[in-house]
């Protein structure tokens, strides 16, 4: 089966292609109350975003490397650079609108460090997220999925440990 993609360079903002698309989208996920936005982690880098209104960004689709391999479909792709881990948009359902290159351009409430050691990838030639958090301030374990609004956002960036499972 062939998959179209429509390719778009960085831009200014991501909830500018996103919000437009909000009308045109019929969500295949339910809605969530008052406007809460859901983060799923599926390792690595890969995320799922779900809008309270049902539209879903994937952020940084991994290749096979000792996740499971989920099934995701997704009205937007963020790739945030060229690499096998981060850019595999064959793992994506559906026909995305794809931007590239965002992570310089934001400045985030919250930071989830990627990638480190976890039972997925046990032979993988990297420490667990521990070194990396050792010492910082305003670290917080999350399960693999939370849901976010803006309200609840911190004021100063938070580094959020999140599992895959």
């Amino acid at each position: 089966m062939e998959t179209r993609l429509r390719v778009r360079r960085a831009v200014p903002s991501a909830a500018a292609l996103v919000a437009p698309t909000l009308g045109a989208v019929a969500p295949a996920v339910p809605a969530t109350a008052g406007g809460a936005v859901t983060l799923r982690h599926f390792g690595h880098a890969f995320f799922l975003v779900t809008s309270g209104e049902g539209v879903r960004v994937a952020l940084d689709p991994f290749t096979d490397i000792g996740y499971p391999m989920p099934e995701v479909e997704a009205e937007v792709v963020t790739i945030s650079h060229e690499a096998p881990d981060h850019n595999n948009l064959t793992l994506i359902r559906g026909i995305p609108e794809v931007l590239r290159g965002l992570a310089e351009r934001l400045k985030p409430a919250i930071a989830i460090p990627i990638p480190y050691k976890t039972a997925a990838t046990a032979g993988a030639l990297m420490a667990d997220e521990r070194p990396f958090l050792a010492g910082k301030p305003r670290v917080r374990r999350v399960g693999s999925t939370i849901q976010l609004r803006r309200a609840s956002l911190p004021r100063e960036t938070e580094i959020w440990a999140m599992d895959y499972r």
